[in-house]
């Protein structure tokens, strides 16, 4: 009796492989449940952001009802939207330039939507998290204003700051994810001198700088890609690209996505 117990037993027993396997359903449905509810945040911010703009231009005296250019998301083509891409992603690209947007952030962004029509309601939020920032640091300068509260406060000074304490980072991966032949073949392709003093540092402040050069742009992303480890595992999910921020009718940042990159990598 006792043998044909433990038969049983061994029976219902899940091997290794059943284990591992179950451990890999359970996280890819995970996984899915995330990435539907991150994407209804992008859909649900868009839609807010552009209740903001009815709300803001009738305020403003417009009449909504005989406004015939109310902003709408339309179907479009994939031809006219490969070419709407195309110029979507060049405006931000310039913007992050100009807002001095973590260059992380930039590229994961650039690596991960490359024009497929789900793509579109990203690139809204981006533009348009991108436009209310290019306004706030217009408005205030370099001064740098209180903080209230727990709020984070950002400023052109604090920007730049944080993009240098990002560079230096991204400076120390250099020795540890590169081998000394493949930090030399980049020092040489980007002009930095073999023999120059902080050549980690010059080459990295190298990188991100050229925002109307499409080859430029791209092999930054790459290697900025190859330092923190995005390449690793050959997947990064759009929907898991968390891009959160609070709306401004909260008188708080669009840029708060941005810093939370800084603040995991403890920068």
């Amino acid at each position: 009796m006792s043998g044909d117990t433990q038969a049983v037993s061994e029976k219902d027993t899940p091997t290794k492989s059943e284990a591992e396997e179950n451990v890999r359903s359970i996280k890819a449905y995970v996984t899915e449940l995330k990435e539907r509810v991150a994407k209804l945040q992008y859909q649900k911010q868009l839609l807010v952001c552009q209740v903001l703009e009815l709300e803001a231009n009738e305020a403003a005296g417009y009449n909504l009802e005989d406004d015939m250019n109310v902003p709408e998301i339309q179907e479009e083509s994939p031809a006219s939207w490969h070419v709407a891409f195309r110029e979507q992603r060049q405006q931000i690209i310039e913007l992050w330039d100009v807002c001095h947007v973590s260059i992380i952030h930039r590229t994961q962004f650039y690596l991960l939507f490359k024009g497929d029509t789900a793509d579109q309601i990203y690139m809204e939020v981006e533009l348009r998290r991108l436009a209310w920032l290019q306004q706030h640091l217009v408005e205030i300068g370099n001064a740098s204003p209180a903080p209230v509260g727990n709020e984070p406060t950002i400023s052109l000074s604090s920007s730049l700051r944080a993009l240098k304490r990002e560079r230096e980072f991204l400076a120390k991966r250099l020795t540890t994810r590169l081998t000394a032949e493949e930090r030399d073949a980049l020092y040489m392709k980007w002009e930095v001198p073999l023999e120059g003093k902080q050549r980690k540092m010059q080459f990295i402040n190298k990188l991100w700088t050229n925002p109307h050069d499409e080859r430029h742009v791209q092999e930054s992303a790459e290697i900025v890609a190859k330092l923190v480890g995005f390449c690793e595992g050959g997947n990064m999910s759009k929907e898991m690209f968390e891009l959160n921020f609070v709306l401004p009718s909260d008188k708080r940042h669009w840029f708060i996505g941005w810093n939370q990159i800084s603040d995991l990598l403890h920068l």
